[in-house]
């Protein structure tokens, strides 16, 4: 059919009431719109990815601090326990780290009554316990001078005849004329002395009262028992008077208030 015949059949072709060209150009700028919101959407997801990961500050996320190891102070607690037992294992290994402090060349040997414990020479003191008291005696050594070490922690709470509760340690013992009074580096009161107990002994001996009040003391001498009921001695205790000192501040800042 020729273009002449067609537009006879059909006659004159209304003019369309669509405006095609407006619907064209509106297309085109509501795919520009979509492609800039679009864009500005990933701007925003990455911004906000960002913020989340830098902060609002705009730096770098700093990984948390990890506190540095701090030594944590043991719970004293009085209750009846041998040597052998494992209670107190843990308090004869702070005296153990605090000789070490205090005299490196001392040296932890047995003695032949140890109550129901049994090791070897270089054993860690091992302590007993009750329910007003903890203590230990044990040999040391340094180099060929031996003695003893006894270390006790006495409850700080006495009765009175009325059953008031007191403190038994508001003020140390000081009744040796070598006595002197002091406190140690963590500002815990002490008692320092040297005297002469029998023909033979020499004793250095340290008390500390802690700050819930339990007195702690430390006394080395020059007694070694070699049998039961058999004592060699040497010519002064092993440990200094300054070694001892220093020994009881170390163990009474492991103990809690």
């Amino acid at each position: 059919m020729s273009r002449t015949l067609f537009d006879e059949v059909i006659g004159e072709v209304p003019p369309s009431a669509v405006d095609v060209p407006g619907i064209v150009a509106r297309q085109r700028r509501n795919r520009r719109l979509r492609s800039v919101v679009g864009a500005a959407g990933g701007v925003v997801a990455v911004l906000a990815a960002v913020t989340l990961a830098f902060g609002v500050t705009g730096s770098p996320p700093q990984p948390p601090l990890t506190p540095s190891p701090s030594p944590t102070a043991h719970v004293l607690r009085y209750e009846p326990s041998l040597p052998s037992f494992p209670t107190y294992n843990w308090l004869g290994d702070e005296l153990d780290r605090a000789l070490r402090t205090a005299a490196p060349d001392a040296q932890w040997i047995l003695q032949p009554a140890e109550g129901a414990y049994s090791g070897a020479d270089g054993d860690a003191p091992r302590f007993s316990g009750s329910t007003t008291d903890v203590r230990t005696t044990w040999g040391v050594r340094v180099g060929d001078v031996r003695g003893t070490i006894r270390v006790e922690f006495t409850d700080a709470h006495c009765r009175q005849a009325d059953g008031q509760v007191y403190n038994c340690w508001d003020e140390l013992p000081c009744e040796k004329n070598t006595c002197t009074r002091g406190t140690t580096p963590g500002g815990l009161r002490t008692v320092i002395m040297q005297y002469t107990s029998g023909p033979h002994d020499h004793v250095n001996r340290v008390m500390v009262a802690l700050a819930n009040g339990t007195l702690v003391s430390i006394g080395v001498d020059n007694s070694f028992q070699t049998a039961r009921d058999q004592y060699a001695w040497a010519a002064h205790p092993p440990l200094s008077i300054g070694a001892v000192e220093q020994l009881a501040g170390l163990l009474g800042d492991r103990i809690a208030a």
